[in-house]
């Protein structure tokens, strides 16, 4: 995938935790905490993407920090960073040939500290997530739904001081252009070229409904970043709304064009979608080409 952003766009999957808290019959405050409550639900949710025609699992580990309330110690975010990583592993060895050119990376979410940490204090945050994805043999990282530049530079050098794996950075960006901390788009695209240490960059966690705005923020990275890393886009469902599987395969067809329009490397789902939009989203990538 990062040999070459000139090929056709790659399928990742869908999100983790909506799904899973969809499917879960056990209680939970993250959806984290289901790769040791009940580890045989999130393998065969990965297994479901593989299935449905995914090349990029992500580890069930978006809130998996020592920052985002789970208060159990390093050893334990070590670990449960480890055995989500070994899992989507794990589902890709059981996948055979259908998933012989599949990567997993690893997510790094925020740490719920905005403005209250130093850079050294993020740092470490962040530095037990990257060494237990790392021990689980992650393909790459992905810090994603990123929020502000602090924490994002912080979720880079933890992973650049152990590794020189790839890293995609996936923003959570609105419609005026900045991100929650009201930085600007423009902003942290030139804090990140001049850091130069990414691979992929794209976008995630936003609803699908301003193609041109969405194209033009598109246009703005490349100009600031370069053509040569890979662009990506997984949007969500929007809050409350609920689709049916017709509107699910629409979607899928809109975000193949979209992707082939604007020569994205990468797309999935997010938030509130399922295996059955990547499985629609595979076969419209498949078709667009």
């Amino acid at each position: 995938m990062f040999k070459s952003v000139d090929k056709r766009t790659t399928c990742m999957d869908g999100p983790m935790g909506t799904e899973l808290k969809h499917m879960s019959t056990i209680e939970f405050n993250y959806c984290d905490e289901l790769t040791f409550l009940d580890p045989k639900l999130v393998f065969n949710l990965h297994c479901s993407y593989l299935k449905a025609g995914a090349q990029l699992l992500r580890t069930n580990t978006f809130n998996c920090n020592s920052s985002f309330g789970t208060g159990k110690g390093s050893d334990y975010i070590f670990q449960l960073n480890k055995q989500a990583a070994l899992l989507a592993n794990d589902a890709k060895k059981a996948q055979g040939t259908l998933s012989y050119n599949t990567s997993v990376f690893g997510v790094l979410g925020p740490v719920s500290a905005q403005g209250e940490k130093s850079q050294l204090a993020l740092i470490n945050d962040y530095s037990t997530s990257v060494e237990g994805l790392l021990s689980g043999g992650v393909d790459g990282f992905i810090i994603e739904t990123v929020l502000d530049s602090l924490e994002l530079k912080a979720a880079i050098d933890a992973v650049r001081l152990v590794s020189d794996k790839p890293i995609m950075v996936s923003l959570y960006i609105q419609a005026n252009g900045c991100l929650l901390s009201g930085e600007t788009l423009t902003d942290l695209l030139l804090a990140l070229k001049a850091r130069g240490a990414i691979q992929g960059f794209g976008f995630n966690c936003i609803p699908f409904v301003d193609n041109e705005l969405l194209a033009a923020f598109y246009s703005q990275a490349k100009a600031v970043l370069g053509a040569n890393i890979v662009f990506s886009l997984h949007p969500n469902v929007s809050y409350g709304v609920e689709l049916t599987e017709s509107d699910f395969s629409v979607l899928a067809v809109d975000l193949a064009r979209f992707s082939k329009n604007n020569k994205l490397s990468l797309v999935g789902g997010c938030c509130g979608t399922n295996p059955f939009f990547i499985t629609e989203l595979s076969k419209a990538l498949t078709n667009s080409y």
